[in-house]
């Protein structure tokens, strides 16, 4: 096709017969598109989807996917990436082996995002963050299209419904003190053995976290003194040594080298489950991200000033107090009665709760300071802006606000 007002803008529409048998390139045909139909079905942001036969590469067969970007670009998430280890979760006493969805060989508590989280972050960021993988709002009309398709009638709790707006951010907005490209998850992030290849291998059982290895676990040492060693990632397997027992084994992950600004999120322990932590190749290190503790809570984003340079730069800006930006929040007040829904003290434009919520942005009128000598220095973050990993840098607009009555929670 050819665009008859613009010479630039020409493509090729193909026409394929599409039957039971035709394979399906996941890769060129889905991801990347604006728009996609499976057969008869048109793919909708978050929509589940799962491919079940040789149809497809053995990279997606028999994994279920979350669509999002259709209209734009559709990316395709992974659901096993979306685990929620952290305290505001849920923890069950299902088993991870007997979860249809996980794939992970070891059998550990199993963690389920029940509580509604009215500020999140749109699930396909490629951050992984925990906003994002707590992320369970869904379109009813979604729910409605895919219980039509499935052959069944849809059943709408009211409980689930969302009662207050829901503030959802793009996906790849740069979090402060954050990682912008996710590895998979961490099984145990280990801060204490110093030598893991003398400690940890050919012993019979290890404690990490307190928690005891198991086969199949992908762990870090942060603190051995071994530079080869520290900060990677390493699969446990347990093997038979030569008197039959079975020892432990270290290997170096497929993915185990991070590089820069690399994310991880750990699955299990008892200091370190639920936290991220990103990588800093000047230090060689692995460091602690901001961390979400809990439901409603704001996330930070990083802000840039004209010439890219990061507020919290210790160079450009010397003893700034630039420590992330809200962006857009609920307005709060001291002397507001705490919200039943939100759990905050959340600002109404009239009286006793009844009205609009009223929402701020520190984006707008946001500050902070800096030293320029011996003069401290006040700089408005309304000349930033914030920086994107996917989609067009500099976005101004990163929050999208749902209305109350579109939104279904779905665990």
């Amino acid at each position: 096709y050819q665009c008859g007002n613009h010479d630039a803008m020409y493509g090729i529409i193909q026409v394929k017969s599409i039957t039971s048998t035709t394979a399906i390139d996941v890769v060129n045909d889905i991801i990347g598109t604006k728009n996609y139909s499976l057969r008869t079905l048109d793919l909708t942001n978050g929509m589940k989807i799962k491919f079940t036969n040789a149809l497809v590469s053995s990279t997606y067969q028999d994994k279920e996917y979350y669509v999002e970007g259709v209209g734009d670009e559709i990316t395709l998430t992974d659901v096993d990436d979306l685990i929620t280890p952290g305290s505001y979760a849920t923890e069950t006493t299902i088993q991870y082996d007997s979860v249809g969805y996980d794939s992970r060989p070891y059998a550990k508590a199993f963690y389920t995002p029940d509580n509604k989280d009215y500020i999140t972050i749109k699930r396909d960021s490629p951050d992984r963050n925990a906003w994002s993988r707590y992320n369970r709002w869904f379109h009813r009309s979604v729910i409605e299209a895919t219980a039509d398709v499935s052959g069944f009638t849809p059943v709408l709790n009211e409980e689930d419904r969302a009662k207050r707006p829901i503030i959802e951010f793009d996906a790849g907005l740069e979090l402060y003190n954050h990682g912008t490209n996710a590895k998979r998850s961490v099984t145990l992030y280990d801060t204490v053995t110093t030598d893991a290849f003398s400690d940890v291998v050919k012993q019979t059982g290890y404690i990490i976290d307190g928690v005891s290895l198991a086969d199949g676990m992908r762990v870090v040492f942060a603190s051995d003194t071994d530079p080869t060693v520290k900060n990677k990632i390493y699969d446990v397997n347990f093997v038979t040594a030569g008197d039959s027992t079975q020892v432990i084994a270290l290997t170096e992950a497929s993915d185990g080298t991070p590089a820069d600004n690399d994310s991880i999120f750990i699955e299990f322990g008892t200091a370190n489950q639920g936290k991220t932590f990103y990588y800093d190749s000047t230090s060689e290190s692995f460091i602690e991200s901001q961390q979400k503790s809990g439901v409603n809570q704001q996330p930070l984003f990083a802000m840039y000033d004209n010439d890219d340079v990061a507020f919290d730069d210790t160079t450009t800006y010397p003893n700034s107090t630039f420590e992330g930006a809200k962006v857009f929040e609920y307005a709060t007040s001291d002397t507001a009665i705490t919200d039943t829904v939100l759990g905050i003290k959340v600002k109404y434009k009239t009286i006793n709760n009844v009205g609009d919520i009223v929402f701020e942005s520190d984006h707008t009128s946001g500050t902070f300071t800096y030293k320029s000598g011996t003069t401290t220095v006040t700089k408005s973050l309304a000349e930033g802006h914030l920086h994107s990993t996917v989609g067009d840098d500099d976005n101004q607009s990163a929050w999208v606000k749902r209305t109350v009555d579109s939104k279904q929670r779905v665990v």
